[in-house]
């Protein structure tokens, strides 16, 4: 009978900086593990893949890393994510796309190999040409533009370019969120930590681990870590803003 790992701390441990050949062991990992996770993890257990890119944004490699997340080492979670049968990619991306130059081989990577629907969350108030040039050069069919509600009648010329927008927070402030839930999802914040949800991002109670410790799967088939949100909290905040469980739950 195998032992239950022990639940999480209660405070949050510092993010270490990568190890080096952490990706190449990553990758031989994946490599090994991916049919197993494939056989215990049906495609459609987790849906949602929702990474927060807005505080510090994705390095260009890990030797530069400075606390970023490596371009690298986004398209790795890209990878086990799509073995555990995630079909969406939502990226969180404050008030400019352009401010992440590895954003666009993030939504090609998500497209092309494994044929992801990408959601592009923005708060502002309007898109650059160059923007909307990069987003026309993805399958447009299989984007989302997550604008706030406010903005929406302000961006409907581009849905006439067959660009799908869509209210990033379509609920007020204080209901209880009319989402799926965290079981659908993974949240991962922009330096590499998981949290049961963006709800709960920077709560140390619900502090998962970090995209460097074990793997997806590992973590959300773990009894012993925070899978649901408790009753008193769960209800909608600016965290909601751009959950992907919770917008498209409005389609």
């Amino acid at each position: 009978m195998s032992t239950p790992e022990p639940p999480i701390e209660t405070a949050c441990p510092p993010l270490s900086s990568p190890d080096p050949f952490e990706l190449p062991k990553r990758i031989r990992r994946l490599v090994q593990e991916r049919s197993k996770a494939m056989q215990s993890n049906p495609p459609g257990s987790v849906t949602y893949l929702w990474a927060n890119l807005a505080q510090v944004g994705i390095a260009p490699s890990s030797g530069s890393s400075n606390g970023y997340v490596p371009l690298e080492h986004w398209l790795n979670v890209l990878d086990e994510a799509a073995s555990l049968g995630v079909g969406w990619l939502a990226l969180t991306c404050g008030p400019s796309l352009s401010a992440f130059p590895g954003l666009w081989d993030l939504c090609h990577w998500a497209q092309d190999p494994h044929e992801m629907m990408v959601c592009l969350h923005t708060n502002a108030t309007a898109i650059s040409g160059e923007e909307l040039a990069q987003i026309k050069r993805l399958n447009t069919s299989k984007i989302r533009l997550f604008v706030d509600r406010k903005d929406l009648e302000r961006y409907r010329p581009i849905e006439a370019q067959g660009i799908t927008l869509r209210a990033a927070n379509p609920q007020d402030h204080g209901e209880r969120p009319n989402c799926l839930g965290p079981s659908k999802m993974v949240y991962v914040d922009s330096r590499g930590a998981l949290y049961t949800c963006g709800l709960v991002a920077g709560n140390c109670s619900y502090h998962l681990g970090t995209i460097y410790e074990g793997t997806l799967g590992a973590i959300m088939e773990n009894p012993g870590l925070p899978h649901a949100v408790e009753e008193p909290i769960h209800r909608v905040t600016e965290g909601c803003d751009g959950c992907p469980a919770l917008v498209l739950n409005f389609e």
